[in-house]
């Protein structure tokens, strides 16, 4: 419930009266009762062993899912990297289900210590490097030549690089879309007749009753509850009855 400005990226669900009796109907004994939007926000968290515990909360929900997506690709891939990247002390157990899957035991080497006296030196070699690289690729495009001359030096010539010499433009890979994005969202399957509830309660309301071993893709968790759907969330499951797929 919005009581102070909505944001323009923020999706209206529904109104709410600032004074309401129990069933959400306006109380008529406050003339001066006003009505807010109730607006759905999205909220991700950070969790992990070691004590982290932090959310945050959006305006846009889909934005916060389409963030959440990509930083699980992210972690994905940082589990899939090579043994040596990873602290061998660290257990390679399979993460629970009650916390959110989080990067285990990743660690950045250590950069190497350079004294100040060294540094200005390494700049220097670095633009010379790059000079020295810039000219073999010119001179491997066509771009520029080099001519030699009687007194034993040579000369510098720019020519006129053809078409077909230009390097071919690096493009930037794309990230996973709607299509493939089954490679890296979180699944989970039933362990039992599961209830699926319109709330993260047992008090609330029971949408239906999914079989044993459906698979469904995880949207959310709240406490102990999992926001289950398939193409799109359609309620929650206690995550007790609940395994993460394979």
């Amino acid at each position: 419930i919005e009581n102070e400005q909505v944001p323009n990226d923020a999706q209206v669900v529904g109104q709410a009266w600032e004074k309401s009796n129990k069933d959400g109907s306006p109380d008529r004994r406050f003339g001066n009762n006003r009505q807010f939007p109730v607006l759905g926000y999205g909220v991700v968290e950070f969790r992990s062993n070691q004590g982290l515990n932090e959310a945050y909360m959006f305006s846009n929900q889909e934005t916060a899912r389409e963030f959440v997506l990509i930083f699980q690709y992210l972690q994905n891939s940082i589990r899939n990297s090579p043994s040596e990247a990873r602290d061998t002390n660290c257990p390679n157990e399979p993460i629970a289900l009650t916390s959110p899957p989080l990067v285990q035991c990743f660690q950045i080497p250590e950069l190497p210590k350079i004294s100040g006296a060294h540094e200005y030196t390494l700049v220097l070699i670095a633009l010379a490097g790059l000079a020295f690289w810039s000219i073999v690729e010119a001179q491997k495009y066509g771009i520029i030549s080099l001519k030699g001359q009687k007194s034993g030096g040579s000369q510098l010539q720019l020519t006129q690089p053809t078409a077909n010499a230009l390097p071919t433009p690096f493009t930037m890979p794309t990230l996973p879309t709607a299509a493939n994005q089954s490679l890296f969202i979180e699944r989970v399957i039933t362990l039992q007749n599961a209830k699926v509830r319109t709330a993260p309660s047992a008090s609330a309301a029971v949408i239906k009753t999914l079989v044993i071993g459906t698979t469904l893709r995880v949207y959310g968790r709240s406490s102990d509850w999992v926001q289950v759907g398939d193409e799109k969330p359609f309620g929650w499951i206690n995550e007790r009855l609940l395994r993460r797929a394979p």
